[in-house]
């Protein structure tokens, strides 16, 4: 009997060390990856307007590769996207003008989210859409997002602010913010794809004057959506411009390729 009763207590023991050593693999291969994201370069990613994090990233799946390509830097760079707080509930072409936009012309094109789940920094239309191109008095929804990116960069030391569209335009308010209030959490640069001047006046204090974070700024030579002129407006006395670089994509609204 002690002979029968020996062997699962013997299989058991095996599993149980097993079990441990397995534990023991994983913890190392977490401990490995934290010292790496410690030494890495670290990017937080903001969407544009009926985009999500989760389709900004696939849509910059080319741009990253071709800065992981081309840049002699020893470090690892760790992109973070992360989803603004509002829902699009039901988007329509009153929001932008997609005139020109086609997802056949081999362009990434402004929208992105699948239904449901598209999402909005902030809205400039009492129906809730937003159209950058339209002024207007009324506006909804900064002031949480401002603070849900704001918690973001209390988490971890960011190096750079990348934004695309309205994700630009938030990423340019936060650094007036933080210029302003909270210094510490400025990150090294903003890489900014079609930034423009917020079309709500309750947002004009953020442009009473430049920015001293260094940017590259990116505009589309043939964008419909947001026209080159609109992120050139901004440049003036919205970003320093010795520090700053002013790129000419031939794309429309589109995402760095």
């Amino acid at each position: 009997l002690d002979s029968v009763a020996a062997v699962p207590a013997a299989a058991g023991g095996d599993t149980l060390v097993a079990e441990v050593a397995a534990k023991d693999t994983k913890q190392a291969e977490l401990e490995k990856e934290e010292e790496e994201e410690d030494d890495s370069m670290r990017i937080l990613c903001l969407h544009g307007y009926r985009q999500t994090g989760s389709s900004f990233r696939q849509k910059t799946g080319a741009f990253r590769k071709l800065v992981k390509k081309t840049t002699n830097t020893f470090r690892t760079i760790r992109y973070d996207f992360i989803d603004a707080p509002h829902l699009v509930d039901s988007p329509s072409a009153a929001d932008v003008d997609l005139s020109g936009v086609s997802n056949n012309s081999g362009l990434l094109c402004l929208t992105g989210g699948s239904a449901g789940t598209e999402r909005a920094w902030w809205f400039s239309k009492p129906t809730g859409g937003f159209n950058a191109s339209e002024q207007s008095d009324w506006e909804h929804g900064l002031e949480e997002s401002l603070k849900l990116v704001v918690a973001q960069l209390r988490k971890h030391a960011y190096d750079g602010l990348m934004g695309f569209s309205q994700g630009a335009a938030m990423a340019y308010i936060v650094l007036r913010h933080l210029e302003n209030e909270e210094p510490s959490l400025l990150p090294k640069f903003a890489i900014l794809f079609a930034p423009f001047k917020s079309p709500c006046s309750g947002h004009n204090k953020y442009y009473d004057k430049r920015v001293d974070t260094p940017c590259m700024v990116v505009s589309g030579e043939v964008d419909k959506v947001i026209p080159r002129e609109m992120t050139e407006a901004l440049l003036p006395t919205g970003i320093s411009g010795r520090e700053c670089q002013v790129s000419e994509d031939i794309g429309r609204s589109t995402d760095p390729l």
